[in-house]
């Protein structure tokens, strides 16, 4: 699924200056098209905002540009943690059961983020790890901006047009009534609930993530 501009077929259009963006695949042999709108969240400390989508909504966020430090052989272990308990604490907030993490794609969804980071393009390498669909944020290895990232993403909910994302959580995006994906196609990405998986991958350029769900 490739999305452009406002199309959204794989890559959603990103704002490189300031941006979130997503993308998403919504089941096999479907050619989703919405486009993740900007969702701002400011630019001082730990800020970050967030724009565009691909199949299905996504994110990307601009901010930080300090390397994600972990433990043992994973050099992002604690970003990934972080992420995945950010996405669950929310989706708990409207009763959602929580993702589990899909480390077996990890390295993958590394990637992902190193290439479309050198690319400067959202979403370029969607698709390449098996994903449903995807959210990305631009200069988020930093803990305040990953998470303040997340947060606008999820924050997208209390737009108008979302009104009737939650009502057809169960079903396929496709289906949804007054939930326009082009507002709020990133929270649909991460309060589904045909997703039930999720991978956090982090570019080694230091700038960029992405968030991979099935």
């Amino acid at each position: 699924m490739r999305a452009i501009g406002l199309l959204m077929n794989v890559v959603g259009f990103a704002v490189l200056s300031s941006a979130c963006s997503g993308s998403d695949n919504p089941g096999a042999g479907a050619n989703g098209n919405a486009a993740g709108n900007s969702a701002q969240s400011g630019n001082g400390s730990g800020g970050g905002s967030a724009n565009g989508g691909k199949t299905a909504g996504g994110a990307e966020a601009t901010g930080g540009s300090s390397a994600a430090v972990g433990t043992g052989t994973d050099p992002y272990e604690s970003y990934r943690q972080l992420c995945l308990d950010t996405i669950n604490s929310l989706r708990a907030s409207i009763g959602r059961a929580p993702l589990v993490a899909w480390p077996a794609i990890n390295t993958c969804v590394d990637s992902q983020s190193t290439a479309d980071e050198t690319a400067s393009t959202a979403h370029s390498a969607f698709g390449d790890c098996g994903e449903s669909s995807q959210d990305e944020c631009l200069g988020s290895n930093n803990t305040s901006r990953l998470v303040n990232c997340l947060n606008s993403m999820w924050n997208e909910k209390n737009n108008a047009a979302c009104s009737g994302c939650d009502a057809c959580s169960a079903a396929p995006w496709r289906t949804c009534a007054n939930c326009d994906y082009n507002t709020c196609g990133h929270y649909v990405n991460m309060s589904a609930q045909f997703y039930t998986q999720v991978s956090c991958g982090f570019s080694s350029l230091g700038g960029w993530s992405t968030q991979d769900f099935k």
